[in-house]
């Protein structure tokens, strides 16, 4: 959605912008998006999907299926995006950890 674009060129224009050539330097982004929120992809991509889910919740009517699938698929695409998050957060911090520009973020 939008929110995944706008982090995208956020994260274009902060990688253009930082040290060209040295992998370990953090360079951001911290700002725009990245400043409300650390991981807005992930974000947009659960907003994307709780959208649906309420989308289609009109069309349920009282047949416990469509609620069943709705909400288990809805959790299941929660749950890989907080691990994603979970493992990212990890990445990073073995790679940037001690760099005073990560860490103040």
């Amino acid at each position: 959605g939008v929110l995944e674009a706008v982090a995208d060129w956020h994260k274009y224009l902060a990688k253009k912008r930082g040290a060209e050539g040295e992998d370990d330097l953090f360079v951001g982004p911290t700002s725009g998006v990245y400043g409300l929120v650390r991981h807005p992809n992930y974000l947009g991509e659960v907003l994307f999907w709780l959208g649906v889910l309420l989308g289609g919740v009109p069309s349920f009517g009282k047949s416990p299926i469509p609620w069943v699938c709705g909400v288990l698929g809805f959790y299941g695409i929660y749950s890989i995006m907080t691990s994603a998050t979970k493992r990212l957060e990890i990445k990073q911090k073995e790679k940037y950890g001690g760099q005073s520009k990560y860490d103040d973020w």
